[in-house]
């Protein structure tokens, strides 16, 4: 996200220098998650896959913000799932997107389509979350610089105001918590 730009801090000749989706980034969390706390549990997956199917792509150029490569083709409404929380309650959201691949010499490769999801979430300190990521990364590379391959995947996070913000899954796979995916994005 080092490529983010903030419009209110341009200045008339950058406002042009800079491509919108730098200056638009896409984030749909307030006030979604918060509006399932008082639905009843056994109601809150229907009314989780409503709000991710009032989502609408305006453009072509959106992309997710724990991964400026990845543009956000469509919502998979199907793979909204409200997830468990004592205080409140965050929604996974799987998206179609297409990601922007370099090749070893910077070159570009044809664009990849996959899913991508991302926890929204509503009540917690993600810039916590940040921190903690950005030691493991400097740890990962600690770890490789020494020869010492550890399996280490730090996923994006991103702040997008006071105690809210998005959470990258990684690698786009099920488990206990998330449920299986089946290949339209729905939980099994």
């Amino acid at each position: 996200m080092d490529d983010m730009v903030l419009p209110s801090k341009c200045t008339p000749p950058s406002k042009t220098h800079h491509p919108p989706k730098h200056t638009n980034p896409f984030t749909i969390t307030p006030p979604h998650t918060g509006a399932l706390y008082p639905v009843p549990k056994d109601e809150r997956k229907a009314q989780a896959m409503q709000l991710a199917a009032a989502i609408t792509v305006p453009r072509d150029d959106i992309f997710i913000p724990t991964n400026p490569h990845c543009t956000v083709r469509a919502v998979i409404p199907k793979s909204a799932t409200p997830m468990r929380s004592a205080a409140k309650v965050p929604i996974l959201v799987a998206f179609d997107v297409q990601e922007e691949e370099e090749g070893p010499l910077g070159e570009p490769l044809a664009p990849v389509h996959k899913k991508l999801a991302c926890i929204f979430k509503v009540g917690d300190d993600i810039r916590q979350d940040v921190l903690a990521l950005q030691v493991i990364g400097l740890l990962k590379d600690a770890f490789v610089k020494a020869g010492l391959n550890l399996v280490l995947f730090p996923y994006g996070a991103i702040p997008t105001g006071y105690e809210q913000g998005i959470i990258e899954v990684c690698g786009f796979v099920g488990w206990v918590g998330l449920g299986v995916f089946d290949d339209d994005g729905g939980v099994l």
